[in-house]
């Protein structure tokens, strides 16, 4: 197969069965260029190794046959052997011997050794993975034994990036037969790292087979000037509901341009609290989260100038137009919300997007509307105006 790579080799694309493949592969992943292509023998694999991981491979006995990780930026390349009939170690068909199909993910997870308290993963094998890592890890510690006590490694490899390399040593005796039943990695620097690794164990034993849903593809620039529109409509229509309630309430119109400016500061924060990520349609979710917090006032001030023209004072129409209009507030609110949660739980991912922000919206409206309006009109009630 062949490999392209791009500038300074810092990534990679790959494997492609024609040159021209491998540099179009290049070219829709957005390496860098220029690019180098390489032609790789039959039934072997590129894997890497970055600055992120603690070890790489080496070919230095006096080092343990281990160096440190690249430099930020670099990256190490590996050809390993990639063949599903090859048999390298006694009865094990394929190399690598070993993949994610041969782990439990309920027993593999990060853990703690309870005599030194350091952190460790715990990695649960199938029947077959059993006799399987047994046997390779009989015949690391065999070689590495004829090597004068040289360790021997093993790589843990996903998606052709070296995420780890634990080592046998031939030095223990109990291991000459191999490690059988489950095993434990051990020496590992913080419980982030074991977790990290861990996390790798358990993604390559998920049953998983890659079924696309739904894709859609627009060019970058189209996106960037879409979002800028729907940004600019956003704007727009939170001024416009401003310039509605000052022109039609006055005074009142003020304090729920106020209480707006509350429950965007609101919206603004879950987004980031949640760590929302805006689609055109979470955009248009949210311009339509305006109007639902305009409409809680309109529906109280509504009631309040009635109770005023009944001859009730200010502070008895205000006390008495959200106890009659908290009713209708609660119901519209209500109903906008099963709406939201029913297009959430059976639409596409776009339209998702739009449900997510009409939920968050409305229970923020809920709490502006009821809560900040109210406080703040009870407070200005005792003036004269």
């Amino acid at each position: 197969g062949y490999y392209a790579f791009g500038k300074n080799k810092i990534k990679s694309v790959g494997p492609a069965s024609t040159r021209a493949a491998a540099l179009q592969q290049a070219k829709q992943a957005k390496l860098k260029p220029p690019f180098t292509v390489l032609a790789l023998p039959q039934n072997t694999v590129v894997t890497t190794c970055d600055s992120s991981e603690v070890v790489c491979p080496g070919n230095l006995p006096q080092q343990g046959n281990s160096i440190p990780p690249p430099p930020p930026g670099k990256s190490y390349y590996y050809l390993f052997i990639n063949n599903p009939d090859l048999k390298k170690v006694d009865d094990v068909k394929g190399v690598p011997e070993l993949t994610g199909s041969d782990l439990k993910l309920s027993g593999t997870r990060q853990d703690f050794d309870p005599t030194t308290n350091e952190p460790v993963v715990l990695m649960q094998f199938t029947g077959s993975g059993s006799h399987k890592f047994q046997q390779v890890t009989s015949e690391e510690y065999n070689r590495g034994h004829n090597r004068n006590g040289l360790p021997q490694h093993f790589a843990i490899v996903l998606d052709r990036e070296i995420r780890s390399f634990p080592q046998i040593d031939p030095t223990k005796s109990d291991l000459a037969g191999g490690i059988s039943g489950n095993a434990e990695i051990s020496g590992i620097g913080s419980i982030g790292e074991a977790k990290d690794l861990a996390l790798v164990l358990q993604t390559g034993a998920l049953p998983v087979n890659f079924v696309q849903i739904e894709r859609t593809d627009i060019s970058a620039t189209l996106g960037k000037d879409s979002l800028s529109e729907a940004k600019k409509a956003a704007l727009i229509g939170l001024l416009l509901v401003a310039v509605f309630l000052l022109v039609l309430y006055r005074f009142l119109g003020l304090v729920a341009v106020i209480g707006l400016g509350i429950y965007a500061a609101f919206l603004y924060a879950a987004i980031l609290l949640f760590n929302v990520t805006l689609t055109l349609p979470g955009f248009a979710g949210l311009i339509l989260t305006i109007g639902v917090a305009a409409d809680a006032n309109v529906v109280v001030f509504e009631r309040i100038k009635e109770e005023v023209r009944a001859g009730k004072s200010v502070r008895a129409a205000i006390a008495a137009g959200y106890a009659k209009g908290f009713h209708t507030i609660i119901d519209a609110n209500v109903v906008t919300l099963i709406t939201a949660l029913v297009l959430f739980a059976v639409a596409t991912a776009g339209v998702k997007g739009f449900a997510l922000m009409l939920i968050i919206g409305t229970v923020i409206s809920l709490v502006t509307a009821v809560a900040a309006t109210r406080a703040m009109l009870g407070l200005l009630s005792g003036f004269a105006w």
